[in-house]
C-alpha cells in the first residue's frame, strides 16, 4: 500500500515517538553520558528534558492550524542529552534563564517542508 505525502509524515511521526519510548527503556535509571574533560565546567544534560514554548505573534493574529484558529501554539520539544550531552545542556541552560523569552522565532519550518516535499514529487 502506497501512501500518501500527509500520511507518510503521520506515519514516520508515530514511528519516532515509539521508538523514542523504547530507546529510553533501553538505557539504565542510572546511565551517565561521559564527557571529555574540556567540558566538564559547561552544563551537561544527562538523559532527557522537555521543553515547552509558548508562541505569540507579535501583532496579536491568530494561528491557523488546520482550518482552527489559536491565540497561542505550545512548541514541545524533547532535548536528547543522551546523544548531545553538552549542546543539549547548554540549550537547557539558556531556556532556564530565560534568554528566550520574548525572542522573535526567525525559522521558518515551512519552507524546509516545501523543500521536501517537492524533493519527493
Amino acid at each position: 500500500m502506497l501512501l500518501g505525502l500527509d500520511e507518510s509524515f503521520a506515519a514516520q511521526d508515530v514511528l519516532a515517538k515509539e521508538l523514542s519510548v523504547f530507546e529510553e527503556l533501553m538505557v539504565s535509571d542510572d546511565y551517565k553520558r561521559v564527557v571529555p574533560d574540556e567540558y566538564k565546567d559547561l552544563p551537561i544534560l544527562q538523559g532527557r528534558a522537555e521543553v515547552v514554548m509558548v508562541i505569540v505573534k507579535p501583532d496579536g493574529s491568530q494561528f491557523n492550524i488546520d482550518g482552527k484558529l489559536y491565540d497561542k501554539v505550545d512548541l514541545k520539544m524533547i532535548i536528547d542529552g543522551y546523544n548531545a550531552p553538552v549542546t543539549g545542556g547548554n540549550f537547557i541552560d539558556l531556556v532556564d534563564v530565560g534568554f528566550y523569552n520574548g525572542k522573535k522565532v526567525r525559522v521558518c519550518l515551512y519552507w524546509s517542508y516545501r523543500i521536501e516535499e517537492k524533493m519527493l514529487s
